[in-house]
């Protein structure tokens, strides 16, 4: 069962839902962008948590993979993705060997025929980061690592003078795409 717990409007087409689910017995805080992929509308209510309710085995395994980071869960026994990964967990959570050539099933079969075995591997599991700070955070990060954080006016053309290219065909556009960026992050409030 997925919890929505907010929802918050990007730019009046998309909106991040700020969900929590348990994954592998863990309480997590997930981020997901609705419409997914897609131009439908944006949800809200009952449609909404249906849309994350059907979609709940998709975020678990998502989670899985960031608790788990290469996992090689396709093999397992499941019909799903989610049943995979749940009984490569509970066989074990162990990376089997393998050849990268196939029909070799040791190692020294496996080089011999020039391929590159790699041996099995028990992966432990790494608690999962709480995605919603993650999507806040790196936003907030890249933004103030580009080039109009903390410019004013003067510099941002000076910037669109020196490095514009034929965009379109039109200096002008080039400036109002700059400038529309500036804004939006003026906007977000990500400049100080």
């Amino acid at each position: 069962m997925v919890t929505v717990n907010a929802v918050k409007d990007v730019d009046g087409a998309k909106q991040w839902v700020f969900i929590t689910l348990t994954v592998d017995g863990d309480e997590c805080r997930y981020t997901t962008v609705q419409p997914w992929n897609t131009s439908g509308p944006v949800l809200s209510g009952q449609d909404l948590e249906d849309f994350c309710n059907g979609r709940e085995d998709w975020f678990a395994v998502n989670i899985l993979k960031s608790m788990y980071p290469g996992a090689r869960y396709q093999d397992s026994a499941g019909d799903t993705d989610l049943e995979k990964f749940e009984q490569w967990i509970t066989d074990g959570h162990t990376n089997t060997a393998f050849c990268s050539i196939a029909g070799h099933n040791n190692e020294q079969d496996c080089l011999d025929a020039g391929g590159k075995w790699t041996s099995e591997e028990i992966l432990d599991k790494i608690d999962f980061v709480d995605s919603w700070s993650i999507k806040r955070v790196t936003a907030e990060s890249d933004m103030k690592e580009s080039i109009f954080y903390k410019k004013t006016p003067a510099q941002i053309n000076n910037y669109i003078d020196a490095n514009w290219t034929d965009f379109d065909d039109s200096k002008d556009t080039f400036k109002k795409v700059i400038k529309e960026l500036r804004d939006l992050i003026l906007r977000l409030g990500l400049e100080d």
